[in-house]
């Protein structure tokens, strides 16, 4: 009889430090963005940008936390990183050896963390 007891007292010691413990939540916004080569306007796309950040419909406003943008220039990702902003931090640019574009991650430097493998291509890590 004594071995259910002692079953059941830690049983209901691993429900009650589930409990206490509590979880935790947050939110990240992700945002996928074809900039076709930057043949737009920078300053609309600053607008969309923070339009982005700004909408509520699914939760609160956040700011982006991650911008995953295709079809970007190589001779652009100065200017793209200056529509996005100083608060994010350029990973990889990926383009395939084919081409002067290809796609490119910037993360909120809160989130971001770089490393350098062997190969030498820098990946971010969010």
């Amino acid at each position: 009889m004594s071995e259910g007891i002692d079953m059941l007292y830690r049983v209901f010691i691993s429900l009650l430090a589930l409990c206490i413990a509590g979880g935790a939540s947050g939110q990240i916004r992700v945002v996928s963005y074809n900039s076709a080569q930057f043949n737009g306007d920078a300053n609309a796309m600053v607008e969309v940008l923070q339009a982005a950040s700004d909408d509520d419909s699914h939760g609160f406003a956040i700011p982006v936390s991650i911008f995953l943008f295709q079809e970007v220039d190589e001779a652009e990702l100065a200017t793209l990183q200056s529509v996005v902003g100083a608060g994010y931090t350029m990973g990889t640019f990926t383009d395939q050896n084919d081409s002067s574009w290809g796609d490119i991650l910037l993360c909120a430097s809160c989130l971001s963390k770089f490393s350098t493998p062997s190969h030498g291509r820098r990946y971010a890590h969010c």
